[in-house]
């Protein structure tokens, strides 16, 4: 086993999953988003090296995208931060290299948001909760596309001022899946036909909440994990990138 593993991140998840690959013989660089920028890394058409060590495998439980290179003056954080994603995405897209979760540069750049995977399953023919906008009623709750949290119907005033993405149906349920299979009971058919949907784009961990009538209301790919989710999931983790890493 010539490769290394990174996890990027420190919840439950990685700890529990840099603890088992190395418990596996599998030498782990755990890092966080504000190290990033002091790495000395290389990246070619085949091979993406970190500190000296090629990687090929890699959990992502931050964006990469997502960090605040304070280390340089105000200046240059912008060239910085765009340099750093650009690098970090392109080696996460290289043949060979194991990703969870992979993203591709639309799902990257726009902070994997619910936009961006409403669009996609809709396009999969996945059954997505639908939203009205302005002053339509009835509604059942509204429901901001930025955190997805159904909130209570504003006035109609409001209502026809903003727009409001109004839900007919409140959010019942909340489904967690790895490696294509559900953590804990069976979710509504649409939110499994989501996760292997999304399983085949590279997207193995993700957290589904749907609606009273079965649909997809919003897609988490780096869902928050209590610690027992994080036990039930960390083993697949651990199996998928030692029989990755073991292979190459």
């Amino acid at each position: 086993m010539n490769a290394s593993a990174i996890v990027l991140g420190a919840d439950a998840l990685a700890v529990a999953t840099t603890t088992g690959l190395r418990g596996l013989g599998v030498d782990v660089l755990a890092l966080r988003g504000e190290q990033l920028p002091e790495l000395c890394v290389s990246l070619r058409p085949s091979c993406f090296s970190v500190e000296g060590k090629r990687v090929g495998a890699i959990l992502l439980r931050e964006m990469a995208g997502a960090i605040a290179p304070v280390a340089f003056v105000p200046d240059d954080r912008g060239f910085v931060l765009a340099e750093l994603s650009a690098t970090w995405l392109a080696a996460t897209q290289l043949d060979g290299m194991l990703v969870v979760n992979r993203l591709d540069a639309e799902a990257w750049f726009e902070g994997a948001q619910w936009p961006v995977w409403r669009r996609r399953l809709a396009r999969g023919s996945v059954g997505v909760s639908p939203l009205s906008f302005g002053d339509r009623t009835p509604a059942a709750c509204w429901r901001p596309y930025v955190d997805g949290l159904d909130r209570p119907v504003p006035i109609a005033a409001a209502r026809r001022a903003l727009g409001t993405a109004l839900a007919h149906a409140p959010k019942v349920g909340r489904a967690l899946f790895a490696c294509g299979d559900a953590i804990g009971e069976r979710p509504p058919a649409a939110v499994e036909h989501a996760a292997r949907l999304l399983c085949r784009q590279g997207v193995q961990v993700a957290s589904f909440t749907y609606d009273a009538a079965g649909c997809v209301a919003t897609v988490d790919v780096l869902p928050a994990l209590s610690d027992l989710e994080a036990e039930h999931v960390a083993p697949r983790l651990i199996a998928l990138l030692h029989d990755h890493l073991r292979r190459r």
